[in-house]
């Protein structure tokens, strides 16, 4: 094997002292390369952990405050609601209330209506019987001034009558 060895132009020393060297060599890279560098490694590790873990938690936190707002979205539109309820209530009892004043208006003009009318009623007949009472006392003095013959009498009865019937047709047609 020796012979192979030689044949191939290896020297044994030097791969003794190569062996050697690559042992010094990963020794002094094991104490003072690989371990700050698998630390930083290690720390690389540990921080994009920790920012996985922190946008996780933001995740988590954008959702409970797009919940909060969804609640709050809703809560304001049943509050929108709630008022338009009530603003409809209001402008409901409002019309009630308008309403039943028109109501007592109008009873009130109607009232004052029937008594004015009722007031005009009794001042026309008060007038008819003014009238009537100046007509018997007209007659009255026609016939004490004069003799009345029985013709005389009938004439001034039917012109009494026909006096008070135009009176009374033109009164009533003022009553009604």
């Amino acid at each position: 094997m020796q012979e192979i060895i030689k044949s191939l132009g290896i020297d044994p020393r030097q791969i003794a002292t190569t062996v050697i060297g690559f042992a010094i060599f990963y020794w002094i890279l094991r104490r003072y390369a690989f371990g700050p560098f698998i630390k930083l490694l290690e720390d690389r590790r540990a921080s994009i952990t920790s920012t996985f873990d922190h946008l996780e938690s933001e995740r988590q936190e954008n959702e409970k405050v797009h919940r909060h707002y969804d609640e709050l979205i809703g809560k304001i539109g049943e509050e929108r609601h709630k008022q338009l309820q009530e603003g409809l209530a209001e402008a409901k009892k409002l019309a009630s209330e308008i309403e039943a004043e028109a109501r007592r208006k109008a009873e009130l003009i109607l009232k004052r209506g029937e008594e004015t009318i009722a007031t005009e009623k009794a001042q026309a007949k008060l007038e008819l019987m003014n009238y009537m009472v100046d007509l018997s006392i007209r007659s009255a003095e026609l016939a004490l001034r004069e003799t009345i013959t029985s013709d005389d009498h009938r004439r001034l009865i039917q012109r009494y009558i026909e006096e008070l019937g135009t009176v009374e047709s033109g009164e009533s047609g003022r009553m009604g």
